[in-house]
């Protein structure tokens, strides 16, 4: 079989997300004021909930702070191709659902679909120290913009010296357009596991919308 050529590259590329979504600016940031930026999410989570919520009331609780905090440390990675988008649970207390991350990626000659299943398959075996893997699937799919590899990874963390520890959800997809040279790769990450009916199955169906502009490759 012969190899199918390289010769685009992902000019753009977007998603759509449920509407309980935010985007974190992180592009053009010295003018975004963390604080202001959280506190105009809060607010229109709260001018977003309808009557029959509104009658149990939300309170706010730590959300602020922890957006704040969020953000924070997606900046300090420093990472200019990074894109991030945050979802808000607003039943009782305010609580962050899922972060969202997407990043693009060029890849060498040989890397693909197989090479990305590898290193997802390596990376589950190869937590930092207090880390350990509970649960770990990865499977393939073909959809109309590429072949898509993911992962369902759910991460037991404990500290040193600490009798119970914190649960951690999160799938990662790679997404791999024909003929392009790049890939994207999609992270979500909850802690609340009632964030997803059922997380692989609903996140996928979030990258499976994603639209992407394709171009040649100046030589």
């Amino acid at each position: 079989m012969t190899a199918q050529p390289r010769d685009l590259v992902v000019a753009a590329y977007d998603i759509k997300v449920p509407l309980n979504f935010f985007a974190i600016p992180l592009i053009g940031d010295e003018e975004i004021d963390s604080a202001r930026w959280a506190r105009t999410v809060v607010d229109e989570v709260v001018a977003g909930l309808d009557a029959s919520a509104g009658e149990f009331g939300t309170e706010e609780g730590d959300i602020l702070a922890q957006l704040i905090e969020l953000r924070r440390r997606l900046l300090a990675g420093q990472n200019a191709q990074l894109t991030a988008a945050v979802s808000i649970r607003p039943e009782g207390m305010m609580t962050i659902g899922c972060l969202l991350t997407t990043e693009q990626f060029s890849m060498d000659a040989d890397d693909g679909p197989d090479t990305f299943e590898q290193m997802l398959t390596d990376g589950v075996r190869q937590l930092r120290p207090g880390a350990r893997t509970r649960v770990a699937e990865t499977w393939r799919s073909s959809t109309d913009v590429g072949e898509i590899v993911g992962l369902f990874h759910r991460i037991d963390f404990i500290e040193l010296g600490e009798e119970e520890g914190t649960l951690e959800q999160r799938t990662i997809f790679g997404v791999f357009p024909p003929r392009s040279r790049d890939m994207i790769r999609f992270i979500f990450t909850v802690a609340d596991f009632a964030t997803f009916a059922d997380m692989a199955v609903d996140t996928q169906a979030i990258v499976e919308t994603l639209e992407v502009t394709l171009q040649g490759v100046a030589e």
